[in-house]
């Protein structure tokens, strides 16, 4: 196997593309999950759409609340195995894409029937889509957030999602 450059590789992502038997296939060793993904979505890898990326901040939602991250790290280290198997997250970038939540575990370790090891699992955060389809979406969930919080809603009238997400920032910070 010989390494070749692709320009299928997300920047930010430590990927190797590998001509085998006159095939390119990526091998993933990022900080998600190792794996082989020949340029479909995989979800083993998370690339699910190869050549594009998650734009931070990254947005989590649930009913009541918005937390914003600076990285999908942050946000997989943040949030908790049960929150996602409740299944009220939402999570997207800042342009409005909307991302997957899951969350990944390894069996409970038994000995004779007995669970000795019970694994909460960890979160991963994928793309789900590819286009911005949910920014007016996110629009309205972080206005509705900041009215809640106090905000004027005559002055969030026309601002855009990227005026508002900074206004959510300004008041509430970062996620760590």
């Amino acid at each position: 196997m010989y390494p070749i450059l692709s320009p299928h590789i997300p920047p930010r992502c430590s990927c190797a593309v590998f001509l085998i038997r006159k095939a390119q296939v990526l091998v993933c060793q990022g900080s998600h999950q190792k794996g082989i993904v020949c340029g479909r979505r995989n979800q083993l890898t998370n690339h699910s759409w190869i050549g594009s990326e998650m734009k931070p901040p990254i947005i989590v939602t649930e009913p009541g609340d918005v937390e914003v991250f600076k990285s999908v790290r942050d946000a997989e280290l943040y949030l908790e195995a049960p929150e996602v198997k409740e299944g009220r997250l939402k999570a997207y970038d800042s342009e409005g894409r909307l991302l997957s939540v899951e969350q990944e575990s390894a069996p409970d370790l038994k000995l004779f029937g007995v669970t000795l090891i019970v694994d909460p699992g960890v979160v991963k955060i994928g793309r789900e889509e590819s286009a911005t389809t949910h920014e007016g979406e996110l629009r309205h969930v972080l206005v509705e957030y900041l009215i809640r919080t106090g905000v004027d809603q005559n002055s969030l009238e026309g601002a855009t999602l990227e005026n508002v997400l900074a206004e959510v920032i300004t008041r509430q910070g970062f996620t760590k």
